[in-house]
C-alpha cells in the first residue's frame, strides 16, 4: 500500500468557515461542517487541480482583481476525526465534535492545516475530496486579552 499524501498548507488564509455544521444559503440542510481554504499560490493550484482536487474559482468582483481560488476542506468525526486545535497567544485548546463549533465565534488570523485527500468515484466521474486532517487555527485577540488572562497573585499568609 502507498504512502498517503497528505497536503500542508501554512498560515492557511480562510473564507466562509462554518465549523459547526448550521444551515447556509449553499447548504439549506446544514449538517456539513467545511471551510475554505483560499489558494494564493498559482503553482500549487495548477497542480492540485491537475490532480483532481475540487478546487473552485470565483471571478474577482472588480477590474484589476485577481480572481479567488479556493479548496473547500471538509470537517467529519464519524471515521477519522481530526486533530483541531483553537490557538491563542496564551494557550492551545484542543477541540473535538462537541466544541469545534466555537470557532465560528472567532476572527480567525490564519491557520496549518493538514488535509487528507479522499478519491471518489462515482457515475464515471473521478476527483479527490479534502478532508481536514489536524488544524492549528490562530484566534484573532483584542489588545485586553492578554492583560485579563493572567492568573491572580495569591498572597501566602506566613505565620
Amino acid at each position: 500500500m502507498a504512502k498517503r499524501e497528505y497536503l500542508e498548507i501554512e498560515n492557511a488564509q480562510l473564507k466562509w468557515p462554518n465549523f459547526s455544521g448550521r444551515p447556509t444559503d449553499f447548504k439549506p440542510q446544514g449538517g456539513v461542517r467545511s471551510v475554505n481554504v483560499v489558494l494564493e499560490d498559482d503553482e500549487m493550484t495548477q497542480k492540485l487541480i491537475d490532480d483532481g482536487w475540487n478546487v473552485k474559482i470565483k471571478a474577482p468582483r472588480e477590474e484589476g482583481d485577481e480572481p479567488l481560488k479556493y479548496l473547500e476542506v471538509f470537517i467529519r468525526f464519524d471515521n477519522f476525526p481530526p486533530k483541531v486545535y483553537m490557538v491563542s497567544s496564551r494557550n492551545k485548546v484542543e477541540l473535538d465534535e462537541d466544541t469545534i463549533g466555537d470557532l465560528d465565534n472567532y476572527e480567525i488570523e490564519s491557520a496549518d492545516l493538514i488535509i487528507n485527500p479522499y478519491n471518489w468515484e462515482a457515475n464515471g466521474k473521478t476527483g479527490i475530496k479534502a478532508y481536514l486532517k489536524t488544524g492549528y487555527f490562530n484566534i484573532v485577540e483584542d489588545r485586553f486579552a492578554a492583560k485579563y488572562d493572567k492568573p491572580a497573585e495569591i498572597e501566602i499568609p506566613f505565620d
